[in-house]
């Protein structure tokens, strides 16, 4: 699931190194907090939050300017467009490539489906 995610940010134009980074970090915030994958997979919902600026764990989310913070939000949109992909639906990864075609910028559209 991890490669998958590395994969889907380098085809939305985001750089190697920054993919690579971002499922390192999703890898090791599991680690460090004991988390299984599928874990984190069901539960991001309610673990990113503890992450976000005024979260109790805050202080890990921001660490290498909020690289940590940044991977568990595109990893949650990652998920949310797979579930919807699964189920059938493609309103979230549709409202995407609208975005995408309206901005020609894949980060943009991304920016613009992360609540911050």
């Amino acid at each position: 699931m991890l490669k998958e995610f590395e994969n889907w940010l380098l085809n939305n134009n985001y750089r190697p190194t920054t993919a690579f980074d971002y499922q390192g970090r999703i890898e090791r915030l599991c680690r460090a907090e004991g988390y299984t994958l599928s874990h984190l997979i069901e539960n991001i919902a309610s673990i990113l939050p503890q992450y976000e600026i005024n979260g109790k764990k805050s202080s890990y989310g921001k660490r290498s300017h909020t690289s940590v913070r940044q991977a568990l939000r595109h990893f949650k949109i990652f998920l949310t467009i797979q579930n919807s992909m699964n189920l059938g639906e493609n309103s979230v990864e549709e409202s995407m490539k609208h975005n995408i075609t309206n901005n020609y910028k894949t980060k943009d559209a991304i920016r613009n489906l992360t609540p911050f």
